[in-house]
């Protein structure tokens, strides 16, 4: 079986490359990373040393449609995770933010539509998708009303990907997974960014009271809600990947610092502008569909993911 993972030198990306490997035994992955981009060497050297022979690596930038519709020849299963994925980034350059995050799913699912091998495609959305939460857990019912560029940015993305399915019959599947978290995540993510201040004792930097808050998934967890979808996913179905729980900011800065046995120092900045409160997920249709559902607690996985920070 072969697998092409867009953004597989990410975070989750190369969790789930390091997954599929593990797990498929006569699988083979290209991952895929934008020259120039952020791609992680430190993934890429775990990666290559561990599966040496099955995994191979290019740099493409999904903008360029040549580029990307050389990839997915022989290809059987697509998970496109590559976006521009800062919310604060989308804000001060939008225009940069839709050409990758739109233009570049839409040469995604063009190349898919060209190739004669591909089976399935499994594109990786966003629960900011849904905005401010009209009613909590939110179901993948949601109404859909996202507040700043990312936001919509990831949700064109997403409706262009089930277009593609009523309309051309691509095999579709779109994965909402709530704020992943996890080893190998790097600043400006909230967690990481926390982690290596305190460490550093140095003060973390809060936007607003800290009182917003998010459902925090694991990345294992995450992988493997994924890799459940090439198998049981429904074409043209959306499944969200969360804990069904919520943690505030300032509640994370909190556990960091007493796991490390760090003082906690804060600098409160002002609110993001249109930031959603609270964002709880509930993963009842992954659940009843596809047998997934979180195996860690946020305990658990803040504190295996503070433990690869103190080891490198």
């Amino acid at each position: 079986m072969n697998i092409l993972i867009t953004g597989g030198t990410g975070f989750i990306g190369g969790h789930l490359a390091d997954y599929i490997l593990e797990n498929i035994k006569d699988s083979k992955v290209l991952i895929l990373a934008r020259p120039n981009g952020n791609t992680s060497k430190d993934i890429l050297y775990y990666l290559f040393k561990k599966y040496s022979g099955r995994i191979r690596f290019a740099k493409v930038d999904i903008r360029n449609y040549r580029e990307v519709r050389t990839t997915t020849r022989d290809v059987d299963i697509v998970y496109h995770l590559a976006a521009q994925p800062n919310p604060d980034m989308s804000i001060i350059n939008p225009r940069e933010t839709f050409k990758i995050n739109i233009n570049g799913t839409v040469n995604v699912l063009e190349a898919c539509l060209e190739s004669p091998s591909v089976e399935k495609i499994i594109i990786q959305s966003s629960p900011e998708v849904y905005g401010d939460p009209v009613y909590t857990p939110i179901d993948e019912n949601h109404p859909l009303n996202p507040t700043h560029p990312y936001s919509a940015s990831k949700l064109a993305a997403d409706r262009l990907a089930y277009s593609y399915f009523k309309t051309y019959g691509l095999p579709i599947i779109i994965a909402r997974p709530f704020n992943a978290y996890g080893p190998w995540q790097r600043p400006p993510a909230v967690i990481p960014s926390f982690i290596e201040r305190i460490i550093e004792d140095r003060p973390v930097v809060i936007y607003g009271d800290g009182k917003q808050a998010r459902d925090y998934v694991y990345v294992k967890d995450v992988v493997y809600g994924l890799y459940l979808l090439s198998y049981r996913g429904r074409y043209g179905e959306v499944y969200n990947f969360a804990s069904g729980k919520a943690i505030s900011i300032i509640e994370i800065a909190q556990k960091i610092s007493a796991i490390l046995g760090k003082e906690l120092k804060i600098i409160h900045k002002p609110a993001r502008p249109a930031e959603p409160k609270v964002l709880i997920g509930s993963y009842k249709k992954a659940k009843v569909e596809l047998g997934w559902e979180p195996r860690y607690s946020f305990d658990d996985g803040l504190k295996e993911t503070i433990q690869s920070y103190l080891s490198l």
